[in-house]
């Protein structure tokens, strides 16, 4: 929980003031952030599904974040923005993306 952005400040902070990368199911958003662990917020739109589609899909992201992102090692808040196409493909599908998003774009891996 130490590890989320909920405050929808540093949601707008990290979306107006960070650098952007894309893929056809993220938008991922970064920028540096003065704690010494990485925060992770996470989006998903009404137009995504009802709230229990929402919600499946959000656990599954946090899901995906834990397994991919070292929280102790950067200094970093992301807001990750999920796309309607992240529902058409499957978890390990979804993760891979997320990984060579993060690795590639953010510079960041476990």
């Amino acid at each position: 929980v130490v590890n989320r952005i909920k405050n929808s400040d540093d949601f707008g902070l990290t979306i107006k003031k960070g650098k952007t990368a894309n893929s056809k199911c993220f938008t991922v958003h970064f920028v540096k952030n003065n704690l010494s662990y990485t925060r992770v917020g996470i989006s998903a739109s009404t137009k995504l599904g009802n709230a229990v589609i929402r919600s499946r899909v959000k656990r599954q992201m946090r899901e995906m974040c834990d397994s991919l992102i070292d929280y102790n090692n950067n200094s970093l808040d992301i807001v990750i923005v999920i796309r309607s196409p992240f529902l058409e493909n499957s978890f390990s599908d979804n993760k891979s993306l997320l990984s060579d998003l993060l690795n590639v774009q953010v510079g960041i891996n476990k």
